[in-house]
């Protein structure tokens, strides 16, 4: 259903076209005039709500129109806008002199358009609803690094770390780790088990190393075999 009557007075098809185009979704009736003197019959005949008049329409220019509608006592509440070319130097003084409630230049843009004949009709668009932000990720900012205190290890793994243990049974300057940086692998593990269970048989606790640089015990040379601790070889042969 149409609740406003808009008439056009422009020659080009396009601008009809385009103008038609903008308000087919829109309660406005758009009625077309070709030339100005139709414009004139259609506004006594029709009483349109707006008028949009081209300024060189052919016969009655779009200024004319504003002033014949400005000066007719019970047209004077109908609003013109006058339709100008952009490139066109539109005397401000000679569009107020005409009436006209405003300018809108060609080529013509649906959007301003629009809102230019809501606001002469004097129709309220609705706001558009605000759009929500997008809360912003928090960056997380790095840790910072704190520096270990005068006599304290950097790393928490080497506060907690277990003490050396030296084994008893293989004498001082040996620890179970040593042994198995020595021995390695899996064989490294079974003979630290083996000792370790050893001592706890033997009742021997492993106290923590102090040093583990500590010199490794040297092994003991074996003694040459004497040979006369063995009984000499008889030659004979009994038969």
């Amino acid at each position: 259903m149409h609740t406003h009557t808009l008439l056009i007075a422009d020659d080009s098809i396009t601008i009809q076209r385009v103008i038609q185009l903008t308000f087919a979704d829109e309660p406005i009736k758009v009625l077309v005039a070709a030339n100005g003197q139709q414009a004139l019959d259609c506004i006594e005949a029709e009483r349109p709500d707006i008028v949009l008049a081209c300024t060189d329409v052919p016969g009655v220019d779009g200024y004319a129109i504003a002033r014949y509608v400005s000066g007719k006592r019970h047209l004077r509440k109908l609003p013109v806008l006058l339709l100008t070319n952009r490139f066109e130097s539109s005397n401000e003084l000679r569009v107020k002199e005409s009436g006209a409630k405003g300018v809108v230049e060609k080529p013509l843009e649906p959007g301003i358009l629009m809102a230019r004949v809501k606001h002469a009709l004097g129709i309220s668009t609705p706001a558009a609803e605000p759009v929500p932000a997008v809360p912003a990720r928090k960056q997380r900012r790095p840790a910072a690094r704190r520096l270990p205190a005068a006599g304290r290890s950097a790393s928490p793994k080497a506060r907690k770390a277990k003490p050396r243990r030296v084994s008893p049974v293989l004498g001082p300057g040996i620890t179970h780790e040593a042994l198995a940086q020595i021995v390695g692998g899996a064989v490294a593990h079974a003979v630290v088990h083996a000792i370790d269970a050893y001592e706890r048989t033997l009742g021997l606790s492993p106290a923590p190393a102090n040093d583990l640089a500590a010199p490794l015990p040297k092994r003991p040379q074996a003694t040459p075999m004497q040979s006369s601790a063995l009984p000499p070889l008889s030659t004979k042969v009994s038969l």
